[in-house]
């Protein structure tokens, strides 16, 4: 099976952030950005405020293991950035991985809604 193709590019990554629609839980933010042109390319970050490197680098694996997890579940298209906050070092696993599909399942439903916004055609106004 494929792994899921990285998002390393500093400027598609702070576009995902700042233009990225956000869904959120305890444990993780999901930052999505819908764009035709690409196949997904996911990106990974962890809050400062987790602590040393030896911490996030330990959340920040979680969420790779989380994405891959999920990983037939996501949309197939755009960008997708995971944020790992400081509760998902120390949470079960189940119930990351249980909050990870529910995001994810949420994001496919917005990536789905938009594919079908799309191939709708508009209708005439003021006839």
């Amino acid at each position: 099976m494929a792994r899921v193709a990285r998002l390393r590019s500093r400027k598609l990554f702070a576009q995902v952030l700042r233009r990225g629609r956000a869904l959120g839980s305890r444990h993780l933010v999901l930052f999505w950005l819908a764009e035709d042109s690409e196949p997904l390319q996911v990106g990974f970050a962890v809050q400062r405020a987790v602590g040393s490197a030896v911490r996030r680098n330990r959340v920040r694996r979680r969420l790779r293991a989380l994405a891959e997890a999920t990983r037939e579940s996501l949309p197939a298209r755009g960008y997708m950035v995971w944020l790992g906050k400081h509760t998902a070092l120390d949470a079960p696993w189940e119930e990351l991985l249980a909050t990870a599909r529910r995001l994810v399942g949420r994001v496919r439903a917005l990536s789905e809604a938009a594919e079908s916004a799309a191939d709708q055609p508009g209708e005439e106004k003021g006839r």
